[in-house]
């Protein structure tokens, strides 16, 4: 073997050499990085102590409330709440070291094989297996008023029902939909509310019917929307076991046959059940002047309030 190597080195000498000035120049380079990275920073004593720590008060929001105690809104830049990691149950503090390093416990600081790990993925071609709602997996309706009222009837509505329909959208799209329940004998009342204060109600469960909108993230998936609305919190109206279950099943999985066998379950049943009836996709375009000091954020949300002009 010995000998192998040395007649290798023998034959190409100038290829060893280029690989031996490879890596003193990449290893030369590391060293540079990381020094030049340490005397920006902390060279002069600029870089603050630990001990800095104990008194650092990052900024919170401010939180409104009502006269009667209720919450309104909450106004800030950054939301934020400072709590002491005693008043964090054990449970949560478990999850959240579980979710950003589940062997944090098994290193000293810096975790050497999942270093070299995001390496070797950052290299090599990975696929993340994406499940677009699968049209044969919802349960299908005809438009029928005349159907829609013999339903009702059976139900004990012969004469149709009142119902409030409480929407934060356009109103433009609030009316097309009481009109067509109107066709079915349901007098929808539009109730127009704001944004803030519709989701206030919405998540204390007084609305019975409410138009809104979710943008997923620009995520066409259903993975970015169905949790959103039928993980057994506040925004899940359903609080369908089944559906909850398979939420997790198909969010836990990276398998697309076992995601696509989960969220095929949760959206036939959503659907079969009618605990959510999705209209249609649209595209939102902002417009603002030059002038306008204005930024677009990830989650279509339009800050106008951090806005200001040049």
């Amino acid at each position: 073997m010995a000998k192998r190597s040395d007649s290798f080195r023998r034959r190409h000498p100038t290829l060893i050499r280029v690989l031996l000035l490879i890596i003193t120049l990449g290893v030369g380079a590391g060293f540079g990085v990381a020094y030049g990275a340490w005397a920006l920073v902390c060279r002069g004593g600029k870089c603050p102590p630990v001990e800095s720590l104990n008194d650092y008060t990052p900024r919170q929001t401010s939180k409104l409330y009502a006269a009667d105690g209720r919450f309104i809104a909450e106004l800030g830049n950054e939301r934020r709440t400072l709590v002491k990691l005693d008043e964090i149950p054990l449970t949560v503090q478990q999850a959240f070291v579980i979710t950003e390093d589940k062997r944090f416990y098994d290193h000293s600081g810096i975790d050497w094989r999942r270093v070299f790990g995001a390496l070797a993925r950052d290299i090599l071609p990975t696929e993340y297996p994406v499940v677009q709602r699968e049209a044969e997996a919802a349960v299908l309706y005809d438009y029928n008023p005349a159907k829609a009222k013999q339903l009702l009837a059976e139900a004990g509505f012969p004469n149709g029902l009142d119902v409030e329909l409480t929407s934060y959208v356009l109103p433009q799209w609030g009316a097309a939909v009481q009109n067509y329940l109107q066709a079915a004998g349901i007098r929808a009342k539009l109730n127009q509310l704001q944004t803030a204060a519709l989701i206030q109600r919405a998540k204390a469960g007084e609305l019975r019917m409410y138009l809104g909108s979710w943008g997923s993230y620009s995520i066409n998936d259903v993975s970015a929307i169905l949790p959103n609305f039928f993980d057994g919190g506040a925004d899940d109206y359903a609080r369908d076991p089944d559906v909850i279950k398979w939420l997790v099943e198909g969010g836990s999985s990276n398998d697309p046959e076992a995601r696509k066998k989960a969220y095929s379950a949760a959206i036939h049943r959503i659907t079969e059940q009618a605990y959510w009836v999705p209209l249609h996709t649209y595209v939102t375009a902002y417009g603002f002047s030059k002038q306008l000091d204005f930024t677009p954020y990830a989650d279509e949300l339009p800050r106008f309030y951090l806005a200001k002009w040049k």
